[in-house]
């Protein structure tokens, strides 16, 4: 067999190749990120040399390696002057700070009640935010709002388009 013949059917099969077969396509997907630790029905402490500061419940929990995805969070703060409880459907808790959502209510142990459909929580700052309508009461006092900010360690409110009731004598 002579040579250049060899390189003319190796040459000639290579270009039918070419040709006819075409590359798998290959489906592409995106990056999904998993959960490390999948839980239901907890409830975490957290302690310290003062005794229990934190306790988070919730009905399932999703743990990646940066954040707690949450169902049905009750989360309870008792690091500060007053202890605090939030609960809500959703909560993704991460880098000190809980973001709630669905049916939130926030309480403190001297009697204050807030109510929104989300939250901002920063354990650090002691701030909540959130830019949804909301309503909070103290005894007979109430207000209603849109875009609220309460920073628990100057004990002032921040708020827009506010309707409130105050009983004159109370405290809110």
């Amino acid at each position: 067999m002579n040579i250049n013949l060899f390189f003319a059917f190796v040459f000639a099969g290579l270009m039918v190749i070419f040709v006819f077969f075409q590359p798998m396509k290959l489906k592409e997907t995106k990056n999904i990120e998993i959960a490390t630790v999948e839980t239901y029905g907890f409830v975490i402490h957290q302690l310290d040399t003062k005794g229990l500061t934190r306790i988070i419940k919730g009905k399932q929990a999703f743990i990646y390696k940066d954040r707690y995805n949450i169902l049905d969070v009750d989360y309870t703060d008792a690091t500060k002057e007053q202890i605090v409880n939030l609960k809500a459907k959703n909560g993704i808790y991460k880098d000190k700070t809980i973001k709630l959502s669905g049916d939130v209510k926030y309480t403190r142990d001297d009697g204050l009640v807030f109510k929104s459909q989300s939250l901002d929580y920063n354990e650090k700052t002691s701030i909540l935010e959130t830019d949804d309508r909301y309503i909070m009461y103290k005894d007979k006092n109430k207000v209603i709002g849109r875009s609220f900010r309460l920073d628990n360690k100057l004990d002032k409110i921040y708020s827009k388009n506010v309707e409130v009731v105050y009983q004159i004598g109370s405290n809110l």
